[in-house]
């Protein structure tokens, strides 16, 4: 049976059409470094290696990454050369992001990722055990992050035991001034048993690399008559243990703090 002509015609052009279409739709979506670590699920990655005190400061790896729709990472390829080449691309290939999204739609995503290179932990050498809790409302957490030579955000939050958050933006913010928040009973156990897990009544009180022009952060807490508070100022460059840079970041997450931190996503206002 012959088929009419126009019909095919017809055919050919919507499948022109189509095949037009689909790779703007489908297309990778290249990600900014700053969206793609907002995104980023599991901790910032870093390897760990024995070096000299003074050697190779701020090493890093940059890969490329290509994160499929639901943020798993489908291919890593390493940009220039690293004797740490088959540890990034190994530790790339584990990480997850919150999926990227491009007109309310999951696309896939090209994101460059930076592994940096750091010293082995400084581990503590004695035991202080973390002070009983008596009553969580007796209970503060502390954190501040100071202005450096440059934008770095500044700004202070305390949180106490019974879930009040006060936030005080100081420079480099979206939000300059005073704000109070709440957060759930359930974060604020989170936050104690991480503070907790973390040893962190045994770790040093200061964590200081040598050089200038860099943010101060301090975290702290108190248990009723008990308080420690840590500075790290660039001390993952000098063994500062990492579970130190995972609570400063808990403390963040959990108080959503970039609500008024992030310039990026509100206009400054005082």
């Amino acid at each position: 049976m012959e088929q009419n002509p126009y019909k095919l015609r017809y055919r050919a052009l919507v499948l022109l059409l189509l095949s037009a279409l689909l790779p703007a739709t489908a297309a990778t979506r290249k990600v900014s470094v700053d969206e793609a670590r907002g995104h980023l699920i599991t901790p910032q990655p870093v390897i760990r290696a024995q070096r000299s005190p003074y050697q190779n400061r701020f090493e890093s790896v940059v890969l490329r990454l290509v994160v499929d729709p639901a943020g798993n990472v489908r291919s890593a390829e390493l940009e220039g050369s690293s004797s740490f080449a088959s540890r990034a691309v190994e530790i790339a290939k584990r990480l997850r992001y919150r999926p990227f999204l491009q007109d309310g739609v999951a696309v896939e995503a090209e994101v460059e990722q930076y592994i940096r290179i750091l010293p082995m932990e400084v581990l503590p050498a004695t035991h202080n055990p973390f002070p009983g809790v008596a009553d969580v409302k007796d209970v503060e957490f502390s954190l501040s992050r100071s202005r450096c030579f440059g934008a770095c955000p500044s700004y202070e939050l305390r949180i106490t035991g019974d879930g009040v958050v006060r936030y005080e933006g100081k420079s480099s913010v979206a939000v300059v001034g005073q704000r109070t928040d709440r957060i759930s009973a359930e974060s604020v156990q989170q936050l104690l048993q991480a503070f907790r897990a973390a040893d962190f009544f045994s770790l040093s009180d200061s964590y200081r690399m040598m050089v200038t022009d860099c943010p101060t952060y301090e975290i702290g807490v108190r248990v009723g008559g008990r308080s420690k508070r840590i500075v790290d100022y660039v001390g993952e460059e000098v063994g500062m243990p990492g579970v130190v840079t995972e609570l400063e970041d808990l403390i963040d997450n959990l108080t959503d703090s970039q609500k008024w931190v992030n310039t990026a996503s509100l206009n400054y206002r005082q």
